[in-house]
């Protein structure tokens, strides 16, 4: 299963991380950061994830943070497998 967060038009540029409830953090996250012509950042995560390596009902919450400011949201998906 591939779960992916993204987000767009930001400004300085953002970090980006996929995390899932009781599940061991993945190095494998790979995000990809792209500069538009306006100056602006799109970000998109994506972490590949086994079926056995997540719960029967699984929480994935993708956190975007923007560096030197105070600013960082959270966004939570419920999948049942």
């Amino acid at each position: 299963m591939e779960a992916t967060c993204k987000a767009e038009g930001l400004y300085p540029q953002p970090t980006l991380n996929i995390l899932v409830k009781n599940v061991t953090e993945k190095q494998s996250s790979k995000s990809t950061v792209t500069l538009r012509k306006d100056g602006l950042y799109n970000i998109l995560s994506r972490v590949d994830f086994l079926d056995e390596e997540l719960p029967e009902a699984a929480e994935f919450k993708c956190i975007l943070d923007i560096p030197r400011t105070n600013y960082s949201i959270q966004k939570i998906i419920y999948y049942s497998g």
